[in-house]
């Protein structure tokens, strides 16, 4: 009976220390990337955006056809932070040249963006076509980081486009207040920018505020 108990009590000890070193790996090994993670995801302002409405037609026969909707696209940002933490300096310099042609980059240009100890996000690089991707992927540096984005995506293309209208990236402006939402800048895009929208969230520290 007693050896059971033993077991019982080693079986437990085992697994908090599973459990303790998977926080410690979390936490201090892997920290800053999901920090650089949280930050790229919420553009570093602080905002959270809501995913915006989608917008349909209907014919006579109350069918309807999509117009407007939202698509998951992958981008590629750095953490100069991570970077640093991993890489001198003088490799900085490295980095830059191995992916300034991949992303039509200057290598003085990159290796600027790069050099910036305590900065946990500099985007590189929007809707990232699938050889970029590859490469990027291919590369796996650490620091450089592919997540993903919603935004807007017409799937009858400029059909109605007049009337459907278009969203645009926020100026400095609205990014102190709404953050990276899409603005709507034309048509029903515009005139239901508010309804459409929605009403966006902030970050604060470990909480979310709606």
């Amino acid at each position: 009976m007693k050896w059971r108990i033993n077991l019982v009590l080693i079986c437990f000890i085992a697994g908090f220390l599973v459990v303790l070193g998977s926080i410690y790996h979390l936490q201090l090994t892997k920290g800053s990337f999901y920090l650089a993670r949280v930050a790229g995801q919420t553009r570093a302002s602080g905002i959270l955006a809501p995913e915006r409405g989608n917008i349909y037609f209907t014919d006579k026969n109350n069918t309807r056809y999509a117009v407007a909707l939202n698509k998951e696209f992958p981008f590629a940002f750095a953490s100069p932070q991570t970077i640093l933490e991993h890489a001198s300096t003088s490799r900085l310099s490295d980095y830059a040249r191995v992916l300034a042609p991949i992303l039509d980059y200057s290598s003085e240009a990159l290796e600027q963006k790069l050099n910036k100890p305590g900065d946990q996000y500099e985007l590189l690089a929007q809707r990232l076509p699938q050889d970029i991707l590859s490469k990027l992927r291919e590369l796996s540096l650490e620091g450089i980081i592919i997540d993903h984005e919603l935004a807007r995506y017409y799937p009858s293309g400029p059909l109605a486009a007049h009337v459907v209208g278009f969203v645009g990236l926020p100026n400095d402006e609205e990014v102190a207040r709404t953050g990276n939402m899409q603005i709507g800048r034309y048509g029903i895009e515009r005139k239901f920018h508010e309804v459409l929208a929605g009403t966006p969230g902030s970050a604060d520290g470990n909480s979310l505020i709606e």
